[in-house]
């Protein structure tokens, strides 16, 4: 598969909310780009772009389809239309016969797209074939040999609009009729079904589908008299359809029925695919563009949709699928900005790379600066026979070699940086010194190490690069490309070079503390399980206090239990219900943070009054499944969280990371504006503070010992660094409920917290702040090794460590979990602590599964697994 750098679209990208992260700007290009090649990887040697693979079934009944689909796609994202690709497509299009909604629909759109005005015949044709097969008595469009829908009615739409600035112009009655067949599909909620006999209830795709229709059916009726009163209906229907959206309106899935529930969401949340969320979401940007709505119920829908694609997109590029991908894409591009009503968008016209190249061997002086290649033939990269499956070759290469040439802006010499992918054999030339050379193919994107000479030749302007390539035996390819990180935008390069993950992508870092502090308040009664559609409490006035009552209820002050809200534990558990968690947010200065929701079931967001997240799910609470970007400004900010349980479990993961998903160490949870208790926010979130914060502000445990025989010991200990769910207590070796560890540990403990590190090589620190006795003191813990796959397999190294304002470690062993638990796998190390002796210091326990080979006294072939530890009890007492 090529790689093809169009020019930049940071201008393209329309970041019309002024709270838009600018984070995302260069990440939503890069994606674009990589959603252009996996399209372009689809294409086949006839110029058809297949959806699922060449012959398949899908193909064979909708040949235009996904062919149209995708041109209409590329030419959108700003691939030229006379590219090779775009033009072997078209080819492939116009000689097919005219047979389906869908597809006849789509092939307007490209030749819309296609800006050419030759073609201005062929669209009025494809617009007359859609007019003729309008169903009369349905008033809506069909496949056209199924019963009529409002899915393929909103394509035809689509097509017939564009069409309209090409000569053709659809009759007054057949607008005034689609606005009959719309509303006629319309529920008593005020959403839009499929058809009348299929999916009765409102659904996002086709509610966002009839208010296509309507919103383009009114338009074209304006003024016309003898259409006023069935315009009117139009507009109350639309009105009824906005209110709505308005109300269901959530970029994380496909909301349905008059409460809004999410039946279609991304496989990262479900572990499946559901076309349906994509197809919605490119819905929402054609309606919010055609009535030029930057919010939808408030909020910005481009930001929470990007982020819902950005985190979906596969690592190779592109969304699962040919038909995902160009929802992807139309959306993220905004493609409808510039296909409808003339409100065309500010663009630059990017073109593929362009090379020179012969396949006759060239003069000794072929790659020099002054060289004529006038001569050579012109053709757009990658060179090859079009048999390696893994590439799209632009241009044939069927000789043993290829010479090319071409020139190149470079700001930043000593940033400069190249790349290739060759097959077989390469020389890479810069200002007609040897750069880099291979004498082995190399069928991915390679990066080579510039020589001394040819970088010593780069000058900020204008430069040459050069590449001469062997075919030994097989397939052909080549490709080069440079990239300069200097003063020019990241995105300018010339090459698509994997980037760490955004925020959006990658999960937080495992010291990044979740909020362990709430004020709760329920349940309350939601039978209807209208969580979104009913304020039982006032978000944007609620600033709450312990204790202070809302219908007959108190709020109540709640620490979590290794991260997770368990609303059953503090509150009476009930069906049918609502739970409320509120904190409030302490700045310290202006910021962008993260925010990471996971709940059980459905959750709203409120920040400052102002929902900004609504998801509607049935599910089980998984952490860190909805990042949400916040802008906080220097102060306190209050955030409310509405959850539902509709049976069974209630609770939610959240936490605050900065963009780098790291600790927001600038923002603190505090649950009164009175004052900040800052021992009690220490202890909950001891990521955001220093050793030396702790030590000042923990509470000092004159006990000298922690039992683990109660779970209250938990309030005078903090974790860092654990996985969700953890630290864990259990009661003696038994589970304390369904939700604690499946999974027997040794027995002959009084008390028991597991402690499991959130990922392999980096701890989970236990911290406890107790005054050392006199004399000759000591530490000891009784712990065991934990095991959820691998008994008898299993190393974790527990460490003591001692801060009194220095860090030093004073003492370390090694737990091995045992095949067949017992009181043998108990161990009891001592650390000496006659140094601190009389001093108030932080004990910390460090749990770490090291995830690396065993020692070769061991089993060579074995493997040390992830796992964790059980602590029993943790001592400061005289030296024995």
């Amino acid at each position: 598969m090529p790689i093809r750098a169009f020019a930049p679209l940071a201008a393209i990208v329309l970041l019309a909310a002024p709270a838009f992260p600018q984070a995302l700007s260069g990440a939503i290009n890069d994606a674009i780009d990589r959603g252009i090649q996996s399209i372009l990887a689809h294409q086949q040697a006839d110029g058809s772009i297949d959806v699922v693979g060449a012959g398949a079934g899908y193909n064979n009944e909708y040949p235009m389809g996904p062919t149209a689909l995708a041109v209409y796609t590329l030419l959108k994202s700003g691939v030229p239309r006379d590219d090779p690709a775009i033009q072997a497509a078209m080819k492939y299009l116009r000689g097919l016969e005219l047979k389906k909604t869908y597809a006849v629909s789509c092939y307007v759109l490209a030749l819309d797209a296609m800006r050419d005005p030759s073609l201005d015949l062929e669209i009025q044709r494809a617009a007359n074939w859609l007019a003729s097969n309008f169903n009369d008595a349905a008033d809506l469009w069909g496949y056209p040999d199924r019963n009529p829908e409002l899915s393929n009615t909103q394509f035809a739409v689509l097509a017939l609009w564009a069409a309209e600035k090409h000569g053709y112009h659809a009759t007054k009655r057949l607008w005034a009729d689609l606005i009959k067949g719309t509303i006629g599909q319309q529920t008593d909620d005020g959403g839009f079904n499929y058809r009348w006999n299929d999916r009765p209830s409102s659904h996002g795709t086709m509610t966002t589908a009839g208010i296509t229709v309507l919103e383009l059916a009114i338009e074209r009726l304006q003024g016309e008299k003898a259409f006023d009163k069935v315009r009117g209906d139009g507009v109350k229907s639309l009105e009824r359809g906005w209110a709505w959206m308005d109300e269901h309106f959530t970029a994380t899935g496909n909301p349905t029925r008059a409460n809004g529930l999410i039946m279609d969401r991304h496989k990262i949340t479900t572990g499946r695919l559901y076309m349906f969320h994509y197809y919605y979401l490119w819905g929402v940007e054609r309606i919010a563009a055609i009535s030029q709505r930057n919010e939808i119920a408030g909020r910005d829908w481009y930001r929470e949709g990007a982020v819902q694609f950005l985190r979906e997109e596969e690592p190779g590029g592109g969304w699962n699928s040919l038909d995902t991908t160009c929802f992807a894409l139309l959306f993220l591009r905004r493609a409808t900005y510039s296909g409808l009503a003339g409100r065309e968008q500010v663009k630059s016209i990017p073109r593929a790379i362009t090379w020179r190249y012969t396949t006759e061997e060239p003069p000794d002086d072929w790659m020099k600066p002054g060289f004529d290649d006038s001569k050579w033939l012109l053709g757009p990269a990658s060179f090859g026979d079009y048999a390696n499956a893994s590439r799209q070759d632009r241009t044939l290469w069927n000789t043993d070699d290829v010479w090319i040439r071409r020139e190149f802006e470079c700001d930043d010499p000593e940033a400069f940086r190249l790349y290739a992918v060759h097959d077989d054999s390469a020389e890479l030339y810069v200002n007609g010194e040897l750069a880099a050379s291979s004498d082995v193919w190399s069928p991915k994107v390679k990066e080579y190490e510039v020589s001394e000479a040819a970088r010593a030749t780069l000058k900020e302007g204008t430069n040459l690069l050069a590449a001469h390539a062997k075919n030994d035996a097989g397939a052909r390819t080549l490709d080069v490309w440079t990239r300069d990180f200097g003063r020019r935008a990241a995105h300018a390069g010339e090459t698509l070079v994997e980037e760490p993950p955004g925020w959006y992508r990658a999960k937080p870092t495992p010291d990044a503390p979740f909020v362990g502090r709430w004020l709760v308040l329920g349940p309350i009664d939601d039978k209807k399980h209208a969580l979104f559609h009913t304020s039982y409490l006032p978000a944007e006035e609620t600033a709450p206090e312990a204790g202070q009552r809302h219908r007959g209820q108190a709020w109540r002050a709640a620490r979590t239990r290794g991260g997770f809200l368990d609303f059953h534990e503090h509150l009476k558990p009930k069906d049918d219900a609502l739970y409320y968690a509120f904190t409030r947010l302490e700045a310290s200065e202006d910021t962008e943070t993260v925010l990471w929701i996971g709940s059980d079931d459905g959750v709203r967001v409120y920040y400052d009054g102002e929902l900004v997240l609504s998801h509607h799910a049935h599910q089980g609470a998984k952490p860190d499944e909805l990042p949400l970007y916040l802008r906080l400004t220097e102060g306190t900010h209050r955030l409310l969280l509405m959850v539902e349980n509709a049976s069974g479990g209630c609770g939610l993961y959240a936490r605050l990371t900065d963009l780098d998903r790291s600790p927001a160490r600038t923002v603190r949870p505090v649950l009164s504006e009175v004052e900040m208790d800052l021992p009690a926010v220490a202890l909950a979130h001891p990521g955001l503070f220093t050793f030396a914060d702790l030590l000042a502000l923990l509470p000092t445990d004159t006990t000298r010992r922690l039992a683990f025989t109660k779970e209250d010991v938990l309030d005078e200990v903090c974790v860092t660094g654990a996985a969700p769910g953890y630290p864990s207590w259990l009661a003696g070796s038994a589970p304390k409920n369904k939700d604690a560890p499946a999974y027997a540990p040794s027995p002959g403990a009084k008390g028991l917290l597991a402690l499991w590190p959130a990922e392999v090589g980096e701890p989970a620190k236990l911290i406890w702040k107790a005054r050392v006795p006199t004399g000759e003191p000591e530490l000891v813990a009784r712990a065991s090794a934990e095991a959820l796959s691998a008994p008898g397999e299993t190393r974790v190294s527990l460490r003591a460590w001692v801060y009194d304002g220095d860090l030093r470690r004073v003492g370390e062993t090694e737990l091995v979990s045992e095949a067949r638990p017992s009181k043998k796998g108990w161990v009891s190390f001592a650390s000496d602590l006659s140094a601190y002796a009389g001093s108030e210091v932080l004990i910390i326990l460090e749990c770490i599964a090291p995830g690396e080979p065993a020692d070769a006294a061991d089993e060579a072939d074995k493997k040390v697994g992830a796992g964790g530890a059980f602590l029993d009890e943790v001592v400061l007492q005289q030296a024995k």
